[in-house]
């Protein structure tokens, strides 16, 4: 157990704790280490966090470094948290996967889109859409010519002598023939990446017009065309009229944590969009924001002058990195709503790409068995359901998480005609299911619907107690056994079969993901089910089911008449495809119908 140190000063710094392995644990700043580090061992240690408390009993040791000012101290905090992963602070994860262009630092600098990090050279981005990153190269070709080839092709001309295609009409100036002021177009190119677009339109306005006085209109040409990129580059919606260096940052919560979008426009063009996931919803929103800020913004190419956001940001962190608050208003409220709906599409993305991850759902399984006391660990997991119109169109729909995951092969959907009773839909639906289970594994194995005949090792209800109850009367009824429960949508509960009160899951329980996404996907199920189920309904000719006359039959026949020109007819007007005796079933249907 770690204890306070004797002599800590009342001034800046950053501290660690360590466990006795001596792996750092936290790292945190303070504007008094005297301070700070003494609000870890109160008089009574009740009243400590418990995740802090939890680092605490961990510790073994606890180490400080004096620095001169506060904001020294949130940089240096920053850059120890990124470096170290302590698993005790914001756990942040940048998204590498966004694309970003490139200036390698070869002898012939290439500019290029990678969604990579780990190449040699200046990178610009991440941007937010490939679209963003192909737009900002696409300027940077025309007007600079920067080479977008790799080195084997450029040793290749090189040898032969000649430029390539892209040099023969002018979109590289041919590195491989000459390196005659390749360097200032190099420059050229930096400064566009970085977002000075307004300086480098202006030389170029000038250099149009040397060339056209010159009458050098080809060289004109090409200028003029150089100038409509930067131009397009600079329309881009709610990014034109922002001048300044300014940040846009939005946060994205869930259940699970946080993701944070950063947005940086200079000149109208966006610089860079990076965004980092924090997997941890016990941290407080400002927390994880001034932490993304230390350890992001330092790297960025362009360095911002201005802020907006949606969460409140901490005066320190602001004067750490030079930012002054920017008002939510004008064009800079159109950024901030645009860098939200990234960041809501960014974290969706993320929590799909989590459920790829076939250790984590593995895990989750295993924490749902422990959970609920399941006797295996649910391989398959059966949700239900149930879905109506008014009362009208009942769908009860099973989806099926095979492996954690949901299987869309493996879901089913029954029409059920029991009106707006849920309970009973339930015990109906939960009937026929388990009759068609056991139907399906008293035939031979090759004869067997594989969506159908295996046993769930958990059948999950969409409901509460009333629905659960109805499920476990059906399973009784039938003198069939297996694992049931309940999950009620209004506050998360979780009701299982032996137990009188509900079983409330913490937000962030594994256990209640798994059982989150086997709802949804039920839901989901259902709704699409019941709404096709209605659709047909309303769509229904009254000649449907007539003997020589199935689907295409019937396709074809409407395509050439409507109802009511085919009750008009007399059996030998109807068409000679038909056979005579399906004729008089249709006229027979029609007459009834219509009586």
């Amino acid at each position: 157990m770690v204890s306070l140190p004797s002599g800590i000063p009342s001034l800046p710094g950053v501290y660690r704790f360590l466990d006795e392995n001596q792996r750092v644990l936290y790292v945190g700043k303070a504007k008094s280490l005297k301070s700070r580090l003494s609000s870890y061992f109160p008089p009574n240690p009740a009243l400590l966090h418990p995740r802090t408390a939890e680092m605490v009993s961990q510790a073994s040791s606890v180490i400080y470094t004096v620095l001169s000012t506060e904001s020294e101290a949130l940089l240096s905090e920053a850059s120890l948290i990124k470096s170290l992963q302590p698993p005790f602070n914001v756990r942040l994860r940048d998204d590498h996967s966004y694309p970003s262009v490139v200036l390698s630092d070869h002898v012939t600098p290439r500019v290029f889109i990678s969604r990579q990090n780990s190449h040699t050279g200046e990178i610009f981005g991440p941007f937010p859409t490939p679209q963003h990153a192909r737009s900002l190269l696409d300027a940077v070709s025309v007007t600079c010519g920067v080479r977008p080839c790799r080195d084997g092709t450029l040793r290749h001309y090189q040898r032969l002598g000649r430029p390539c295609v892209l040099g023969d009409t002018g979109v590289c100036a041919a590195p491989c023939v000459s390196l005659d002021g390749y360097p200032q177009r190099v420059a050229l190119a930096k400064q566009i990446l970085s977002g000075r677009i307004k300086p480098v339109s202006g030389l170029l306005q000038q250099r149009m017009a040397e060339l056209s006085k010159d009458r050098l209109y080809e060289s004109a040409a090409r200028t003029r065309d150089a100038l409509s990129a930067l131009a397009a580059l600079r329309n881009q919606g709610v990014f034109e009229g922002v001048t300044r260096p300014t940040l846009a940052v939005a946060v994205a919560p869930d259940r699970l944590g946080f993701l944070v979008q950063l947005m940086v426009v200079s000149d109208g063009v966006l610089i860079a969009a990076p965004a980092v996931l924090c997997d941890s919803v016990e941290f407080e929103t400002h927390e994880v924001v001034a932490s993304v800020l230390l350890s992001q913004v330092p790297s960025f190419s362009v360095k911002p002058v201005k802020i907006v956001s949606n969460v409140s940001i901490d005066k320190e962190t602001l004067e750490a990195l030079s930012l002054k608050e920017a008002p939510r208003s004008g064009r800079l409220a159109g950024l901030l709503e645009l860098c939200l709906k990234n960041a809501s599409i960014g974290l969706k993305r993320e929590r799909t790409a989590r459920l790829s991850s076939r250790d984590a759902v593995t895990q989750e399984l295993m924490v749902l068995k422990e959970t609920l006391s399941l006797p295996t660990i649910p391989l398959r997991i059966e949700c239900l359901d149930i879905s109506h119109h008014h009362g009208a169109q009942t769908t009860a729909a099973f989806a099926v998480l095979k492996e954690g995951l949901p299987s869309t092969k493996l879901h089913r959907s029954l029409n059920i005609n029991t009106g707006n009773n849920d309970v009973l839909s339930v015990k109906t639906a939960v009937t026929r299911r388990i009759e068609i289970l056991r139907k399906q594994q008293s035939l031979p194995v090759s004869e067997r619907d594989v969506s159908l005949s295996q046993t769930p090792d958990l059948l999950l209800i969409d409901g509460g107690r009333p629905q659960l109850d109805a499920a476990l009367e059906a399973l009784e009824a039938l003198g069939f056994s297996i694992p049931v429960a309940s999950l009620a949508k209004h506050l998360e509960e979780v009701f299982l079969p032996d137990s009188k009160h509900p079983l409330r899951l913490d937000l962030t329980s594994p256990a209640l993901y798994v059982l989150q996404r086997a709802r949804d996907a039920a839901h989901d199920l259902s709704i699409r089910r019941s709404r096709a189920r209605r659709l047909k309904d309303m769509t229904r000719t009254g000649l449907e089911g007539i003997p020589g006359l199935g689907q295409k039959r019937l396709r074809r026949l409407l395509e050439e008449l409507s109802v009511k020109e085919l009750s008009e007819m007399t059996v030998d007007e109807m068409p000679s495809y038909l056979p005579l005796a399906t004729r008089e079933a249709i006229l027979q249907r029609l007459k009834i119908n219509t009586a």
